[in-house]
């Protein structure tokens, strides 16, 4: 016969098991629920860009003469179709490695001093990456990219995009203090203008922009640059 204190073991393990069982039901309910109230109010799963995952997609770009890497900012990481790209040239294999707001010298750099980069690249750039004030935007992401991942570091950051790419809980817009901090300051949750996808891939919904507003915000952000731009060839 079972003694007194095996069976209040047991009890106690039971307890403790549909105690964790009924912690993760209503996690996931929560989190449905979230998910489900971010998709309503037009929030799309993206992924969270980063030097992590921009090194994850740089690595993928050696030892392979099929890839056409991309290195730029935002205007050839949104103008740039990689759907239409594999349509033209069914074997390419694009390497997004443009990153916003910066100018691409670094990691143009990085591709042709690699010995193993066997393919493409593709250098979008403006008047003012002529400048050298601006060539090293790029390289703290090509430093980290440098330090090196361990094989389940990479696995991980490839695996997180991947479901960042799935759910609208995990996009940048579904931050809870930053959706809080919106729903108390504006009563809604935060503009989703852009999606990032796990090969760091984007696409715009131009639609909610006022173009002439935006284009005139631009133009009063970028003067100062544009301005200081090196003059002539």
């Amino acid at each position: 016969m079972p003694s007194s204190t095996s069976s209040f073991e047991s009890a106690t393990t039971r307890s403790r098991i549909l105690a964790w069982v009924a912690a993760a039901a209503l996690a996931g309910l929560a989190a449905f629920g979230y998910e489900s109230l971010l998709r309503s109010r037009g929030i799309r799963p993206s992924a969270t860009d980063d030097p992590e995952l921009w090194s994850v997609v740089r690595r993928g770009a050696s030892d392979d003469p099929h890839v056409l890497a991309l290195c730029g900012a935002s205007r050839i990481q949104l103008g740039f179709s990689i759907e239409e790209a594999r349509r033209v040239e069914p074997g390419v294999r694009v390497a997004q490695l443009a990153i916003d707001g910066t100018n691409a010298v670094a990691s143009y750099r990085d591709l042709a001093n690699d010995p193993t980069f066997r393919g493409v690249a593709l250098f979008s750039l403006l008047p003012g990456a002529l400048s050298p004030d601006v060539w090293e935007d790029q390289t703290p992401w090509v430093r980290r990219r440098a330090q090196g991942f361990s094989f389940d570091a990479a696995a991980n950051r490839a695996w997180r995009a991947a479901l960042q790419e799935h759910f609208a809980v995990l996009a940048p817009e579904a931050e809870l203090r930053r959706a809080a901090r919106r729903l108390l300051t504006r009563g809604d949750l935060p503009d989703q203008k852009m999606v990032l996808r796990a090969d760091r891939s984007r696409t715009a919904d131009y639609s909610g922009f006022d173009l002439v507003e935006y284009s005139a915000w631009r133009l009063e952000r970028d003067r100062h640059g544009l301005e200081a731009a090196p003059r002539g060839p």
